[in-house]
């Protein structure tokens, strides 16, 4: 990474879906209450938060950096729609915020430099 503001993104992205993806796996009462509103199984709550933390990990590592921003990417795709689907407008906020984030990384790290050596 070529940058302090690439590495600070993806640290910050980093420590939060490593947080985040622990709590899933420990059963955090808030991520159990949340699924159950949201009419997703249990299980799909530990593999949530597996997947987290291997994005977490990716982002950790300069050569798989832009892996784990397709990974944030994919994630908070799949939790903007189904925050959309279930009419939790307000909820849509941080997730928007982590997906520009994730994009500005991928930009930062890959997308820009092919842009660029054109």
């Amino acid at each position: 990474m070529k940058s302090a503001a690439t590495w600070a993104i993806a640290v910050l992205l980093a420590v939060i879906f490593f947080g985040v993806g622990i709590a899933k796996l420990c059963s955090n009462n808030m991520f159990v209450v949340m699924f159950v509103a949201l009419e997703l199984p249990r299980w799909f709550m530990y593999v949530t938060g597996v997947v987290e933390i291997f994005v977490a990990a990716a982002l950790m590592y300069p050569k798989s950096v832009f892996l784990g921003a397709i990974g944030v990417i994919c994630l908070m795709l799949g939790a903007l729609i189904v925050h959309a689907m279930h009419g939790q407008f307000g909820l849509m906020s941080l997730p928007f915020v982590l997906l520009v984030l994730a994009i500005t990384l991928g930009w930062l790290v890959n997308w820009g430099v092919a842009i660029r050596a054109r």
